[in-house]
This record gives C-alpha cells, sequence and structure tokens, in this order.
C-alpha cells in the first residue's frame, strides 16, 4: 500500500489544475452549501484578505475576473465576517463550476450528500481513488 497525500484548503481548489496537471494528482472537491460554509467562518470569526487574490494576476484573470470589482472594494475596506465569507464562496464555486464542465474525471460530492449517505457515498470515493 502506497500513502497518498490529502490536501484540505478552500483556496486549494484553484491551485487543483496546476496539481493535477503537474503531480497527476486525483481530484476530489468537496462542495459545502454556502450557509454551512458562511457559518463555519463566522463561527471561528475568520476573516480573509482579499488583496491576496489581487496579488495574483494570472488568477483574477483566469477565473475571478467576473468578481474583480467586488474583490478590490473587499480589498479596499473592511467588511462583515458573513459578506466575506459569500464573496469568497462565489469565488470558490465559481471555479469548481468550470471544473466540472471541463474535468469529468475529477469527483465532486457535496457535504450534504457525504452526511446524509456516508458508507454509500465513501464507497463511492473510494472505488473512485
Amino acid at each position: 500500500m502506497s500513502l497518498r497525500p490529502l490536501i484540505q484548503d478552500p483556496i486549494g481548489v484553484f491551485s487543483a489544475e496546476w496539481l493535477a496537471q503537474n503531480f497527476n494528482t486525483d481530484v476530489l472537491i468537496l462542495v459545502r452549501h454556502p450557509y454551512a460554509f458562511a457559518g463555519s467562518l463566522k463561527r471561528i470569526e475568520w476573516k480573509f484578505d482579499f488583496r491576496n487574490f489581487l496579488d495574483q494576476p494570472e488568477l483574477m484573470e483566469r477565473h475571478l475576473k467576473p468578481y474583480e470589482e467586488e474583490i478590490r472594494e473587499y480589498a479596499r475596506t473592511e467588511h462583515a465576517v458573513l459578506e466575506q465569507a459569500a464573496l469568497f464562496w462565489k469565488c470558490i464555486y465559481s471555479v469548481v463550476m468550470k471544473y466540472q464542465d471541463h474535468h469529468k474525471n475529477w469527483l465532486i460530492v457535496r457535504h450534504e450528500d457525504l452526511s446524509l449517505e456516508p458508507a454509500a457515498q465513501f464507497k463511492r470515493i473510494f472505488s473512485h481513488l
């Protein structure tokens, strides 16, 4: 049995294509409902510096161009955690939707499905991987 690394990072979604291309990785994306995502961030009072996106011109051009004006606004002024979570969620899942169209061999699983049917969903995941 060989060991396989696991990357669990919401921002890692923006690197998924690069990782798949350069390291021949299997990609599994776990989708969170926006309410659950925002609730998690609110619970820990998580904040995101949207300048991190603006400092990555290729990311902005390739994936986040539709949100550039909003990202610039959030980089300039502080917003409530739930507002930040909403924009961050839109950025992440707009990219996931692109991946869903372009990478049919990637597995995308809804967290809710995993919670409702853990045995069936984990069997599906393990079979895929």
